[in-house]
């Protein structure tokens, strides 16, 4: 089996990195980026902010109440001033954030009506104001937490796409690295289910580890 490996045509070809001077549409209760983070989050990296929601909405908007957030180790990459894959969060805007919503408000409830549960970027925030075309479908009949595990346009999107690429058969031997995030224990459970042996590798203390263990039933594989 072949593949075309993508060249480096996809990645930027200034040192300047992009950022986004907008941000999610937050509004009630929001946290606001207002210091880049040198290597994890301080408190100090974030202000809680509020602002009224509104009365009325521009055609093609709905406003949501946050449900659900995902919390990921890609939000301190979105929060760095470094070369990535989309442009850096904004100083003084809403922190980029995955999330589940319900529909509170909607300018044509024919399309969104009250209720509508969906998911996509909210930012971290108790209310948002997204487009139409920011508004993603919840998988139908499964839990809605799902949508930012195994069903979101991140983790489980991306493990999927690794896993079918790999395409791991029984008995064929595929090794995950950060097998122990929302991406890698996602694909490491799609590859499990070809009878393949899965090598995780992750940096965690004991604890954690066992909890793997059992959660994501490796019993027979092996982690380093």
């Amino acid at each position: 089996m072949s593949h075309n490996i993508r060249d480096n045509s996809w990645a930027p070809t200034s040192s300047q990195v992009p950022e986004d001077p907008v941000g999610p549409q937050c509004v009630g209760k929001y946290l606001a980026l207002v210091k880049r983070p040198e290597a994890f989050f301080t408190k100090d990296c974030f202000e809680v902010k509020q602002k009224e929601l509104p009365a009325t909405l521009e055609e093609g908007t709905v406003l949501v109440k946050v449900l659900y957030l995902s919390m990921d180790p890609t939000h301190v990459i979105w929060a760095k001033l470094i070369p990535q894959y989309m442009p850096a969060v904004g100083l003084g805007t809403a922190m980029r954030c995955l999330g589940i919503f319900e529909v509170i408000k909607s300018s044509d409830e024919e399309k969104f009506p009250i209720g509508y549960i969906g998911h996509g970027f909210t930012g971290v925030a108790s209310h948002c104001i997204l487009k139409f075309g920011e508004v993603n479908p919840a998988a139908p009949g499964a839990p809605i937490t799902y949508n930012v595990g195994p069903f979101s346009l991140i983790q489980g999107h991306t493990a999927w796409i690794g896993y079918k690429y790999c395409n791991p058969k029984k008995d064929q031997t595929i090794v995950i690295s950060g097998a122990a995030g929302a991406v890698g224990s996602t694909a490491g459970q799609l590859a499990k289910t070809t009878g393949a042996r899965v090598i995780g590798i992750t940096h965690l203390q004991n604890y954690k580890l066992n909890s793997l263990i059992h959660l994501f039933t490796y019993r027979n594989s092996r982690w380093t």
